[in-house]
């Protein structure tokens, strides 16, 4: 049960998206964005591309 708990707590959904002043951010939501085992699904900014 241990090993399953500590992969449900590294459940990432990245993406990368472009603002309105055309930068691209990578980012990425803590947890599957449905169940709340597997994360906070607060939103993190990874990196900012030119």
């Amino acid at each position: 049960m241990e090993a399953r708990h500590a992969e449900m707590e590294t459940v990432r959904d990245h993406f990368v998206i472009e603002d309105e002043a055309d930068e691209c951010l990578w980012v990425f939501r803590s947890g599957d964005g449905i169940d709340p085992e597997t994360g906070s699904h607060r939103w993190f900014c990874r990196g900012i591309f030119a």
